[in-house]
């Protein structure tokens, strides 16, 4: 006789380490205990960096599965039960890789038009790597695309699962995958034998306002970086450019950004090239609005002329 399937598994969820969160790991664990999940899986956008500490959070009360959901040029795929990044572009190439690693490819949200995920069955038929598709997302915006993922499923004969796609902790656990088991290694049998059920409830569309929140919040405390961690840099006079004025910089600590506002003659002056008259700021346009708006933003003293 069949265990009942009654162990809710969350397999789709996002951390701070994803560009459109700031769910700490802390705080997903909590969420995860809070509805009373068995297990959940980490599948932050392109990042594997917050499954430790996700794992450490959650202690052996909560199985964490280790995951990615990678982007590609036909859409998401997830990975899991892996802790590196895919470096695939395609999908094939994605869902390959993935295997290489010995995880299993899942396809997510197969439907979701306004998350550029939409593939015709051509493109499906090439990716025979698929260990399951997702029925069950809890993000999409209408039901009736959980049911063409179904339909999807089906014809491919496909194990079913579901995820909340969570980037906020009040969306724990509102789609989920059923398993007769919460120990890894069989979750991870039972999705390739496709003993899974799914449900869950669709989260309300002003959820994606957080998601676009933390993509202004995350964009902000990047540029505050760029623009206050400096540190002073002084371009002295020579032969090659000493007609023109001399401008003082402050570049990023950043080694791989320069000075975040600064004219075209220091940006030849850092590339070591005479001056050849205006150039263009590749972060801000030309060298008089950059001179400009550094003069405005910078503390006293950090731009000058000479």
């Amino acid at each position: 006789m069949a265990r009942p399937r009654e162990h809710r598994f969350d397999l789709h969820t996002h951390t701070s380490c994803s560009f459109d969160s700031t769910t700490s790991p802390e705080q997903l664990v909590k969420a995860a205990f809070r509805v009373g999940l068995a297990g959940l899986a980490v599948t932050d956008h392109n990042s594997v960096k917050s499954v430790a500490n996700t794992i450490r959070a959650a202690g052996e009360e909560l199985t964490v599965i280790p995951g990615i959901e990678c982007r590609t040029r036909q859409g998401d795929l997830i990975g899991l039960f892996i802790s590196e990044r895919p470096a695939g572009r395609s999908m094939v190439e994605a869902a390959d890789q993935i295997k290489e690693m010995g995880g299993l490819v899942v396809l997510p949200h197969p439907y979701s038009y306004l998350r550029g995920s939409s593939y015709s069955p051509q493109e499906m038929s090439l990716v025979t790597e698929l260990d399951a598709i997702e029925t069950f997302n809890a993000r999409n915006v209408f039901q009736g695309l959980n049911e063409k993922a179904e339909r999807l499923a089906a014809r491919f004969s496909k194990t079913r699962v579901g995820g909340s796609d969570a980037h906020t902790p009040g969306e724990v656990g509102r789609g989920y995958t059923l398993f007769a088991c919460r120990e890894e290694d069989e979750v991870r049998r039972a999705i390739l034998s496709g003993e899974t059920d799914v449900g869950g409830t669709l989260s309300p569309f002003t959820v994606r306002v957080y998601s676009i929140a933390a993509r202004i919040r995350k964009r902000r405390l990047s540029q505050d970086r760029l623009d206050h961690r400096a540190t002073p840099c002084v371009i002295s006079d020579t032969s090659e450019y000493a007609s023109r004025p001399t401008i003082r910089l402050i570049p990023s600590n950043l080694p791989h950004q320069p000075a975040r506002w600064c004219s075209g003659q220091a940006w030849r002056a850092l590339e070591g090239k005479p001056w050849k008259g205006t150039r263009r700021d590749p972060l801000i346009g030309s060298s008089n609005l950059g001179r400009e708006k550094s003069e405005r933003q910078s503390p006293p003293g950090y731009y000058s002329h000479r």
